[in-house]
């Protein structure tokens, strides 16, 4: 692997699944505010606790953001990201689908990031220029030539039932232009895109500790990551985005500007009600200059 954050990044991830493994399956959740969607167990707490203090100790010049506590530190141009569990759900049912990841922003930038998945017991690992790994090993991902023979991940949370229809009617269209939908609604979903055995994943609810890593790993993966418009996505002055949504299509990179003229012509065809409009009642167009005003780094 390049020299630089990787070998920090992978041994913070590397304690962290070292809970996660010991405290996996306890089914002890409880949900965070009224959303239903998000639920926290007493393995997100210490393992969020043990990175940042980790990263505290190494760079305590550096912001952190993490998932269950929020902004711990702002202090500068270099911001870690923190997702002590992604897939907290999956985590508190049983399910081996679910990652830890850790992500770090320099001016804006996407610049390392590391996801593991202690349950399948594997690291990716990945900084800017420098390639992507797996356990250690370099990746050279190969992408189908044509969208027809990739799987496509589609993941997103449960919130009105206009809003589910809407999701279920994308991937309906979506579905016969490639050979299956998958979904996990993890960063599984990404990281089996940004290694190649998916050609691409949509998701359009997602928090800054959900992007920065996977960001990374598909880029240097070969992959291209964006807004579902096909616009690049940034996260200038991330301490002030905790509360943004990003909306996500991610893919192998060959045949992007294919499904993104998918998803384009399905929302531009539509003529939304109230009742099922996407993203609570935003245009995802729309939505999106609405997330970008401040203007996003690539």
């Amino acid at each position: 692997m390049t020299a630089g954050y990787l070998d920090f990044i992978d041994s913070v991830l590397s304690a962290g699944a070292q809970v996660a493994r010991r405290m996996f399956g306890g089914r002890q959740a409880s949900g965070r505010g009224e959303d239903r969607n998000q639920v926290v167990t007493e393995a997100d707490l210490r393992i969020g606790s043990l990175m940042s203090e980790r990263i505290r100790r190494a760079f305590p010049e550096h912001t952190i953001i993490e998932e269950e506590n929020g902004v711990l530190a702002d202090k500068g141009r270099c911001a870690w990201v923190l997702d002590p569990i992604d897939g907290t759900s999956n985590f508190a049912a049983g399910s081996p689908l679910y990652a830890i990841m850790i992500g770090l922003v320099e001016d804006g930038r996407p610049v390392a990031g590391g996801v593991v998945m202690p349950a399948l017991c594997q690291t990716y690992l990945a900084e800017r220029g420098g390639g992507l790994f797996r356990n250690g090993t370099r990746l050279t991902p190969a992408q189908p030539t044509d969208l027809s023979e990739a799987l496509v991940a589609y993941g997103f949370d449960i919130h009105s039932a206009g809003q589910c229809a809407w999701e279920c009617s994308l991937m309906a269209r979506i579905a016969p232009h490639c050979a299956g939908i998958r979904a996990s609604n993890s960063a599984f979903d990404a990281v089996m895109t940004a290694c190649g055995v998916y050609g691409a994943y949509i998701n359009r609810s997602n928090r800054i500790w959900d992007c920065v890593a996977p960001h990374v790993l598909v880029q240097e993966g070969g992959g291209k990551y964006t807004t579902l418009d096909g616009s690049p996505i940034g996260y200038d002055r991330p301490a002030q985005r905790v509360h943004d949504n990003f909306e996500v299509l991610a893919s192998g990179g060959t045949w992007h500007d294919d499904l993104v003229g998918l998803v384009n012509a399905f929302t531009e065809s539509r003529d939304w009600g109230d009742g099922d409009t996407p993203a609570r009642g935003i245009r995802h167009g729309d939505r999106h200059r609405q997330l970008h005003q401040s203007g996003g780094a690539t």
